[in-house]
């Protein structure tokens, strides 16, 4: 597991493309006599930064050079909204050096993984293994929501001193609402008071990758307060920010 985490939002041309870097810090929860000690890790948002009206080559040039610095080379994933931004921009991402994993954002079910074609093959005394990469990852929007939810409710998220845009972060996180329609279906998106979620499309993207690139069984169990939680979110609730 690498300990930064990059999560990016990229939009059209006319939108704003939203970047957040996650560090990992993982922290001793002492245990007692029925428990044992188990570790937790707090995500730490250490930098974010939009761009606008920026070519995607650009982009690429920009996170490629982040990536590049001494503590991150090697050391974090990658993690992009592919939702309607096409197989293009990924290909250009790819072609400047970059290795991103695409998130589809999908209202299905279940997560599932769609793999490229081997690119390189290992053998020897007899057998052969070929090294699949991931193409993307389609993931139901609502198990991201999920993720977020519990880092949120075990007070595991938390913004460096300085980082840009932070109060804009919250607010979009306030806005950030549930709405059930007359079927019973829930939809999640910003509400009238804020116009973009950008911010909040990076959270939950990095919230969920963190869980499912390896956490611990603990920090994946949700806190049962009755009914549909989700239809209730308050994102800012008791967090201490």
């Amino acid at each position: 597991m690498r300990e930064y985490l990059l999560s990016w939002d990229v939009a059209q041309k006319q939108d704003k493309t939203a970047l957040q870097l996650w560090r990992r810090t993982p922290s001793i929860v002492p245990g007692n006599r029925i428990a044992e000690d188990r570790v937790f890790n707090y995500l730490d948002l250490v930098y974010q930064r939009e761009m606008e009206g920026v070519p995607y080559t650009e982009q690429c040039k920009a996170v490629q050079e982040l990536l590049n610095g001494e503590r991150m080379k090697n050391n974090c994933d990658l993690v992009i909204d592919g939702t309607g931004i096409g197989q293009a921009v990924v290909d250009i991402m790819r072609e400047h050096g970059l290795e991103p994993i695409p998130i589809v954002f999908t209202s299905g079910l279940t997560m599932n993984v769609k793999y490229a074609e081997a690119t390189r093959r290992f053998g020897g005394f007899g057998k052969t293994l070929d090294l699949r990469t991931i193409a993307e990852l389609c993931v139901p929007k609502v198990d991201m929501i999920h993720a977020a939810k519990v880092l949120l409710e075990q007070n595991r998220i938390r913004i460096a001193t300085g980082v840009a845009n932070a109060e804009e972060f919250k607010k979009q996180l306030l806005h950030f609402k549930g709405k059930v329609n007359e079927r019973g279906n829930v939809s999640y998106g910003n509400d009238a008071e804020a116009k973009h979620d950008d911010w909040v499309a990076c959270f939950i993207m990095a919230c969920w990758f963190a869980n499912y690139s390896g956490q611990t069984d603990n920090e994946r169990k949700v806190p049962k307060s009755g009914g549909d939680t989700y239809k209730t979110w308050n994102p800012l609730g008791d967090t201490e920010w």
